[in-house]
């Protein structure tokens, strides 16, 4: 395996990486949820709340139920899924709220699905290309880490000109 793609933090000592992804985490939830008319939350008024989470094996969950410890409360967990799109499905029903990545609803547009910033750090995620520190590359994996890095410069480029 030439290369990975994982959440950051990374074992600096292990492996090399480079930017790729940098995504916001809202609170989705239903439109018939008592949240739906706000803008924003408390991670301290999630408490009594239900929650669909992905997996342990995803550093969200691990972030989210820190974020949650810290306020003060265990998260209810009423659902795990390693599947995004169930995910989403749960909460429009109303079986419970998620932090999902904001790029999620980049795609789709739910109508019945309200987005809500968190007064909380566990706002960002990072994804980042990683390679074995010290490990010969392909000219081809190479080729697609500057191809990726610098579509993400020009993303980035983009983004502060029209902001």
């Amino acid at each position: 395996l030439d290369l990975g793609c994982v959440s950051a933090p990374v074992a600096e000592d292990r492996f090399d990486h480079a930017p790729f992804v940098h995504d916001v985490f809202r609170l989705a939830v239903s439109s018939q949820h008592r949240l739906a008319g706000r803008s924003s939350v408390s991670i301290s008024e999630l408490r009594d709340e239900d929650f669909i989470v992905a997996g342990c094996d995803f550093s969200t969950y691990h972030t989210m139920r820190a974020a949650c410890l810290e306020a003060g409360f265990e998260p209810k967990i009423a659902l795990h899924s390693s599947r995004w799109d169930f995910i989403i499905q749960m909460v429009r029903m109303n079986y419970g709220i998620s932090f999902l990545p904001q790029s999620l609803f980049q795609r789709f547009f739910y109508p019945d699905i309200h987005l809500l910033e968190v007064d909380h750090l566990m706002k960002f995620e990072d994804l980042v290309l990683i390679t074995k520190k010290g490990r010969y590359l392909s000219r081809n994996a190479k080729c697609l880490i500057d191809f990726i890095t610098q579509r993400m410069a020009e993303k980035k480029a983009d983004i502060g000109e029209s902001g």
